[in-house]
C-alpha cells in the first residue's frame, strides 16, 4: 500500500513591487522684474487734463530680461509708453526701464486697468492704474432767516400771473475763510441736532405757511469732502431732460416752493447758503420732489414738503 507524506505547503506572500513614475514638480515662475511702484493713483484729477506718472521696472535677476505690454483696451483712459536708455532688446541684469503712464479723463469717473507685462521665462508683472476722486461730503445746518433791506432783493419770480419778490443777500460767496462756528452771535441759534449728510437728505420741510403767504427756510451748506459742483432740477426737467423750471437768475421754481441757487460749486471746505422757499395757493400737504445731481455721476433724491393753513380770518 503506497503511502502519502503530508506535505506542509506555506504560503509566501509575494508583493508585486510597481515601477515608481517620476512626476516632474511645477517651478513657480522666477521673479526677474519688479514695478516701482506697482500701482498708479491719480488722485482728485480735473476732467479733460493730461496727467503724467513714472514707474520703474527693474530687473533683479541675473540674466537680460525680455518682456512685453499685453494688449490694452481699446479705449483706454491710459497710455502706456517705454522709455530705454541703451538697448532696447530687454534689461540688463540690476538696470532698468521707465514706463511713462499718462491719463485723460473727459468725464469724472473712477476707471481702473490692469496693466500686465509679460517677462520671458519669468512672473508676469501687474501694475494697477486707477483715477480716483474725493467724493463730496455735504453737512448742512439749518440757520436762522435774517431780514435784509428791500434794496438788496435781486429776483422777482412770476408764478402764475403773480409775482413773488425773493430776498437774495448779496453777502452769499463760496467761502472756506469765514464759517458760522466762529460766529459768537450765530452760533447759538444754529441747531447742531439739523446736521445732514448728503447721502442722507431725504426730504426738507417747510412746516406750515398760510395761505398766499411765504416761509423761507435757510440752509448753510458745507462741502467737507471733496471738490463738487451740483445743479437742482425738478422731477418734470428730470423725467424730460429738458431743463425749465430753473430761471437766468439760478432760481428752480416750482408751483409752490422755489429754490436759490439751483446751481453751485464747493469746493473742500467751502460753505454756500441755499434758500427755499414756501408760498402755498391752496391749503393741504405740498410735496414737490427734486434731483440734486453732481459732476461726479451721483445723484440724489430728495423732496421738499409744506403745509398750506388757511387763513379763516375775517377782516
Amino acid at each position: 500500500m503506497t503511502k502519502f507524506r503530508a506535505r506542509k505547503i506555506e504560503s509566501i506572500a509575494t508583493s508585486v513591487n510597481h515601477p515608481q513614475r517620476n512626476i516632474p514638480k511645477t517651478e513657480l515662475p522666477k521673479t526677474i522684474l519688479i514695478a516701482v511702484p506697482n500701482s498708479v493713483e491719480f488722485h482728485n484729477y480735473e476732467s479733460n487734463k493730461l496727467y503724467r506718472k513714472v514707474v520703474i521696472l527693474q530687473n533683479v535677476s541675473t540674466s537680460l530680461a525680455r518682456f512685453q505690454l499685453a494688449a490694452r483696451p481699446t479705449h483706454s483712459r491710459f497710455t502706456v509708453m517705454i522709455e530705454y536708455k541703451g538697448q532696447t532688446s530687454g534689461i540688463s541684469p540690476g538696470m532698468h526701464v521707465k514706463l511713462i503712464i499718462f491719463f485723460r479723463c473727459d468725464i469724472l469717473d473712477e476707471p481702473e486697468e490692469m496693466l500686465t507685462i509679460n517677462v520671458q521665462q519669468g512672473r508676469s508683472v501687474i501694475i494697477k492704474l486707477r483715477g480716483h476722486r474725493d467724493s463730496p461730503i455735504l453737512r448742512m445746518t439749518t440757520i436762522p432767516y435774517f431780514q435784509y433791506p428791500r434794496k438788496e432783493l435781486q429776483v422777482k419770480a412770476t408764478i402764475k400771473d403773480r409775482k413773488w419778490f425773493v430776498e437774495i443777500p448779496v453777502t452769499q460767496t463760496n467761502s472756506c475763510e469765514k464759517s458760522l462756528d466762529t460766529s459768537s452771535n450765530n452760533t447759538s441759534n444754529i441747531s447742531e441736532e439739523s446736521i445732514l449728510y448728503c447721502k442722507k437728505l431725504k426730504s426738507f420741510d417747510c412746516g406750515k405757511c398760510l395761505v398766499d403767504q411765504q416761509v423761507i427756510l435757510s440752509l448753510m451748506v458745507k462741502n467737507i469732502g471733496g471738490e463738487g459742483r451740483f445743479f437742482i432740477m425738478s422731477e418734470i426737467d428730470w423725467c424730460s431732460m429738458h431743463v425749465e423750471d430753473v430761471t437766468n437768475d439760478n432760481m428752480l421754481i416750482l408751483p409752490c416752493f422755489a429754490m436759490w441757487p439751483a446751481y453751485f460749486t464747493l469746493k473742500s471746505q467751502e460753505h454756500i447758503y441755499l434758500y427755499i422757499y414756501f408760498f402755498p395757493e391752496a391749503h393741504g400737504m405740498h410735496e414737490e420732489t427734486l434731483y440734486a445731481i453732481c459732476d461726479n455721476c451721483s445723484v440724489i433724491t430728495t423732496e421738499l414738503i409744506g403745509d398750506g393753513v388757511a387763513n379763516n380770518s375775517k377782516v
